[in-house]
């Protein structure tokens, strides 16, 4: 009885030891280690959505504890319908999607931005079909996708060089289509982005005329969430955000290691459209007032096109979020309600 007293009195000075050393600072693995946690990201498969990419391949998230599994989409637009129909948790896109769906719901929010550009969208024409410069457009065959950021800049285009859309023969494709259409002669120009300028590009040759202006329209690309992921998954969206904004620092720090992972990460057969892009874009953690003017623009312009929207526009600072970047990086917030 003596010795299995003495037993019992030594067990629990050990487990008493252990317990109460696992409460000291220091002494915790497991109080030390992050929890992880996954989540699914979609991103419009192109160069302005690198941030992410540089943090995958730096392994950025992993350092923060949470695992993110990338999903690459033709689009933002699509991005952000594979997150409204559970595909992905969160989406890269840019500011038109956002504003196409706010005028049918509210249940989504802009929680950060990762980057902008004056060159997310432009123009490649035919020189053959007698197109020099802007003028020459009128009466051609112009094709586009609708709705979409490259339609807000054709439009914003046009008006810039005093045509009106009724002066031009407006014509609406998906993208992946534009490229063949071009160079089959079924229309004469089209709005758009790469890859599918430069694969329209590689099909004509030097028959390409190419029609650039940075000044028309500036295009964030948004992280989206819906607000109730948000509000049940912040310490995972703060890691998030924590892991793009060393990316961030990455690409300001050293360029030519960043772009080196981006390209790892789009595969060798993207090598060349990334390096000859990068400079198209500013990579940047932010959360700006910009947004809110984009927005509310063009929903004027698309109640222009589709009067039944109207007539008022929707309130877009109820649609961001500001908590998870204020909580990361206070200094880049800006939005002001």
């Amino acid at each position: 009885m003596k010795l299995r007293r003495t037993y019992g009195l030594v067990l629990f000075a050990v487990v008493f030891m252990i317990h109460t050393l696992a409460f000291l600072p220091g002494c915790s693995r497991s109080r030390e280690r992050i929890p992880s946690t996954s989540i699914r990201l979609g991103i419009q498969s192109s160069t302005i959505c690198a941030l992410p990419l540089i943090a995958a391949e730096k392994d950025f998230f992993r350092k923060q504890g949470v695992n993110v599994d990338i999903k690459h989409y033709p689009s933002g637009k699509l991005a952000l319908m594979g997150m409204f129909d559970g595909e992905v948790d969160m989406a890269a896109v840019a500011d038109m999607p956002i504003m196409s769906n706010s005028f049918k719901r509210n249940d989504f929010a802009v929680f950060g931005q990762i980057a902008w550009t004056g060159q997310g969208a432009w123009i490649i024409a035919r020189k053959d079909a007698g197109i020099q410069e802007p003028q020459d457009l009128k009466g051609k065959r112009v094709a586009t996708q609708r709705n979409s950021a490259v339609h807000f800049f054709l439009s914003m285009f046009l008006l810039k060089h005093g045509i009106a859309e009724d002066e031009v023969d407006l014509v609406f494709m998906k993208a992946i289509e534009l490229p063949t259409a071009l160079s089959g002669g079924r229309i004469d120009a089209f709005s758009m982005r790469n890859p599918f300028i430069d694969d329209a590009k590689k099909m004509i040759g030097d028959q390409a005329l190419e029609m650039i202006d940075s000044k028309v329209y500036r295009q964030t690309f948004n992280l989206v969430a819906w607000k109730e992921y948000l509000k049940t998954n912040s310490p995972a969206t703060e890691r998030f955000l924590k892991a793009l904004a060393e990316a961030e620092q990455l690409a300001i720090a050293n360029e030519a290691e960043a772009v080196d992972a981006a390209v790892v990460q789009f595969g060798a057969g993207r090598e060349k459209e990334v390096r000859a892009g990068w400079d198209n874009f500013r990579f940047s953690l932010t959360l700006g007032q910009e947004l809110i003017v984009t927005l509310e623009d063009q929903a004027r312009w698309a109640i222009a096109q589709k009067p039944e929207l109207g007539p008022g526009i929707p309130n877009y600072f109820r649609l961001v979020d500001t908590g998870p970047m204020v909580a990361v990086k206070p200094e880049a917030v800006s939005v002001i309600r």
